[in-house]
C-alpha cells in the first residue's frame, strides 16, 4: 500500500492541474474578432475566474488533500445541481472534479493509514 502512495500522490495533483488547465481553455471564447484589445482583455481576465480559483484549491489540496478533496466534491455538486438541464456539462465538468476530489481524499486516507501503520 505504501508503495501505491506516490502515485495516487501525483495522480490526483497531475489530473488537478490538466482540470485547471480544460477550465481555463474556456477563458479563450472571450477573443472576438474586431473587438477592441482592451475590451478582449478585460473579458480574457473575467472568463479565467473559475480557473484561477481551480488552481487555488488544487495548490490548497496539493497541501491538505481532504480539505482540497471535500471542496472539489462540493464544486461537483454544486455544478451538477447548477447545470441539471444540461447532462453534457455535467458529465465535462463535475465528474473530473468528482474524480480529482476523489483522488485527493484517497491520497488523504492512504497517507494517514501509511504513517499510522509505522
Amino acid at each position: 500500500m505504501r508503495s501505491a502512495l506516490p502515485y495516487l500522490r501525483w495522480s490526483a495533483r497531475i489530473l488537478g492541474l490538466l482540470l485547471t488547465v480544460f477550465v481555463g481553455v474556456f477563458a479563450l471564447d472571450a477573443f472576438e474578432p474586431g473587438a477592441p484589445p482592451s475590451e478582449q482583455a478585460l473579458h480574457f481576465l473575467l472568463h479565467s475566474v473559475p480557473a484561477i480559483a481551480l488552481l487555488a484549491i488544487v495548490l490548497l489540496a496539493w497541501r491538505w488533500p481532504l480539505i482540497g478533496g471535500v471542496i472539489l466534491l462540493a464544486l461537483a455538486s454544486g455544478y451538477g445541481i447548477r447545470a441539471i438541464d444540461h447532462p453534457g456539462w455535467i458529465l465535462a465538468i463535475s465528474g473530473p472534479l468528482a474524480i480529482v476530489g476523489s483522488l485527493f481524499i484517497s491520497t488523504w486516507f492512504f497517507q494517514r493509514n501509511a504513517t499510522r501503520t509505522k
